[in-house]
């Protein structure tokens, strides 16, 4: 069953296409409106190729003419939403996969009082089991967090729009938690279904041991380093952060880039980016 009021927006970027075919399988029955807004893909004819054919599915391929990262689309998202009368907005990364029910789940809480963003609980395949994950869920229904990840994140857009959107110096990361920082700023809650499990992977993660903490790896290429580290100084900035959570933040995604391959690379892009965020 489609729900008439809410739209999905994908971003996509040089995308998996089996996982991706995956993704769309798992929403387009679950909404009425699917956009797909490209950032200039090598593979752009076999996504087009590959998805299924409008006269199946509701599905619109945008194809921008750059890499113009998550922030612009996400704003363009909330703009055609106005535009089809959706109320609410799904996020949706390539790859991550979501329970056929997602909607289902989410539908139970729409209605909530001063909800911005329903999410769901997030597990990162790479770094635990299933059934490790499943030990540490709350045993409530839902909970209020401080922020989550935009990837199947449903956001009310009427509320988007009045906050203005999302912050379109960030490019990437960081870019979801300054969208929630600044719904809760305004009074808005963020809450997440605890039922309802998404599988997702932050790069290819692992964990390392550094002394006596534990520290997790990402190994995204060198061009996230610049932009985690120069978004993360900016939303320090933006906020007024304490130095020394900025610094324990900063530090704890500095130290396992020693442990990263093209290392050294790496850590010229975190520099550049920490410098960098001062003059956003």
């Amino acid at each position: 069953m489609k729900n008439d009021d809410i739209l999905a927006a994908i971003i996509t970027f040089n995308p998996d296409i089996k996982q991706l075919c995956k993704n769309v399988q798992r929403i387009f029955s679950q909404v009425d409106y699917l956009v797909i807004y490209d950032n200039f893909s090598e593979n752009i004819n076999e996504i087009r190729n590959n998805l299924p054919p409008p006269n199946v599915c509701d599905i619109h391929i945008i194809q921008n003419e750059a890499n113009i990262g998550l922030p612009i689309n996400y704003n363009r998202a909330i703009n055609l939403a106005i535009e089809k009368n959706c109320k609410w907005l799904l996020i949706m990364d390539q790859d991550t996969f979501v329970p056929d029910d997602l909607i289902e789940e989410y539908r139970k809480y729409m209605s909530l009082d001063k909800v911005a963003i329903i999410c769901p609980q997030f597990w990162d395949i790479n770094l635990t089991t299933k059934e490790e994950f499943i030990k540490k869920i709350p045993n409530e229904e839902f909970s209020y967090v401080d922020r989550c990840i935009s990837s199947a994140s449903l956001n009310n857009v009427d509320i988007a729009a009045e906050i203005g959107g999302f912050d379109e110096k960030m490019f990437i990361d960081w870019v979801d938690f300054d969208y929630c920082k600044n719904c809760i700023d305004h009074g808005y809650n963020i809450l997440r279904a605890n039922n309802c499990i998404i599988e997702h992977q932050i790069g290819n993660s692992r964990i390392v041991k550094f002394l006596w903490k534990k520290l997790i790896c990402y190994n995204h290429p060198s061009v996230r380093k610049y932009y985690y580290f120069r978004n993360r100084v900016y939303y320090a900035r933006k906020y007024h952060e304490n130095i020394f959570m900025t610094a324990k933040c900063l530090l704890s995604n500095f130290i396992p880039l020693f442990y990263e391959e093209n290392k050294f690379e790496k850590i010229r892009q975190a520099l550049k980016g920490f410098f960098d965020g001062f003059k956003l």
